[in-house]
């Protein structure tokens, strides 16, 4: 068996040396990439976060809650988001992410865009706000060695940096797109849709309190005095785990799905059918469900 004097290491065998030489690496890396890492980023942040950027070249956003992604190749986007920006739009830098081999940068964009979409017989408009990820693959080995420079000379490739909102739109390359604005008489077209918006509420919600009643009633017809069915069946009531009491939300009752479970009789007994009691216990939870239901389509209607 080989061994070796290190001096400060104890004579160990080759494979726990190995192993261990290893885990002291992990230990140097883990203990100095962080802190690097993080003063990489704060640096970035300092130069990038809350600036005003116009984008260079054609972007792409879903317009949602988030931030949709859009790969830099050069000085080009590869996004493929559903509504698409014109070279020169104008946004604001929300956060700067440094990864292993990439930075992102979270951008808002400035002036919100007018998105169509149809519900029934409708058509209609909303301003939304959009939101990019521009991910620049840049390993942090050319970060830690240029530094907030070297980021910068793949973030110029697609953005032009201002200090100010009025010095942005001032630029050349400035596209100066402003929003759609609804179509004229839309309030009308808003007032009609609320109004049959609410109607359609109200046939979903009487179609569903009929289906709730007939869903209880025809438990009520299957119920029997079986003694591990009717304990099954009482225990049941009692579960609330699934129900909506209380609920107010005529939208989440309309939709709501019960999910019932079926666990063991609490007691082992010779005396109690499992398969019986779990059938009441079935039962019981459905017909609580289904009354709960209905009180609160009740509440719907009133």
């Amino acid at each position: 068996m080989w061994r070796a004097d290190l001096g400060w290491v104890s004579l160990v065998p080759r494979v726990k040396l190995t192993g261990r030489i290893c885990f002291l690496a992990f230990l140097v890396w883990a203990a100095g990439n962080p802190a690097q890492a993080g003063k990489i980023e704060d640096a970035l942040e300092a130069q990038w976060r809350g600036v005003f950027v116009v984008l260079k070249a054609e972007s792409t956003s879903g317009c949602g809650d988030g931030y949709s992604n859009n790969p830099v190749f050069g000085a080009r986007l590869g996004g493929r988001g559903e509504h698409s920006f014109g070279p020169g739009e104008l946004g604001q830098v929300k956060k700067v992410d440094v990864k292993r081999n990439r930075v992102d940068l979270l951008v808002d964009v400035i002036e919100p865009l007018r998105i169509s979409f149809e519900d029934g017989p409708f058509q209609l408009y909303r301003h939304a706000r959009c939101g990019i990820e521009l991910q620049f693959d840049i390993p942090r080995s050319a970060l830690k060695k240029g530094g907030v420079s070297e980021a910068d000379n793949h973030l110029s490739k697609v953005l032009e940096r201002h200090e100010a909102q009025s010095t942005a739109r001032d630029s050349a390359l400035y596209n100066a797109r402003q929003v759609d604005p609804f179509p004229e008489g839309y309030e009308t077209v808003q007032a009609e849709y609320e109004q049959w918006k609410a109607e359609q509420v109200e046939v979903a919600v009487r179609d569903r309190l009929a289906g709730a009643l007939d869903a209880a009633s025809r438990i009520g017809d299957r119920t029997h005095s079986n003694q591990s069915y009717s304990e099954g069946f009482t225990s049941g009531l009692r579960y609330t785990g699934s129900y909506l009491v209380g609920s107010t939300d005529c939208y989440q009752l309309i939709n709501s799905t019960l999910y019932v479970v079926a666990p063991s009789p609490p007691v082992a007994s010779l005396e109690i059918d499992s398969a019986e009691w779990q059938a009441g216990h079935r039962d019981g939870q459905e017909l609580a469900y289904y009354l709960d239901l209905a009180r609160g389509l009740e509440r719907c209607l009133s």
